[in-house]
């Protein structure tokens, strides 16, 4: 039976980046410590939503984005 808290979580903290560090990641983005529903805490990627819509204790969900052939990493999104 699969774990229905898999995968979801709360934002913990987060912050904005403004000024991307190189063409490949065009700001602005978010980068959020999530607390996960599972009890590990872990550092990913807000996607689709603005960075005024964010505050801490949002509910998000995972998501995968591929970053090349080889790289799929999580992201999060608000649930």
């Amino acid at each position: 039976m699969a774990d229905r808290r898999a995968g979801k979580g709360v934002i913990a903290t987060y912050t904005v980046v403004r000024r991307g560090v190189s063409a490949d990641f065009p700001a602005p983005y978010v980068i959020a410590l999530i607390d996960l529903a599972e009890g590990p805490r872990m550092m990913s990627q807000i996607i689709d939503a603005e960075p005024e819509a964010l505050s801490s204790g949002l509910a998000v969900m995972v998501d995968f984005e591929s970053w090349s052939d080889n790289i799929t990493l999580p992201v999060f999104r608000l649930e």
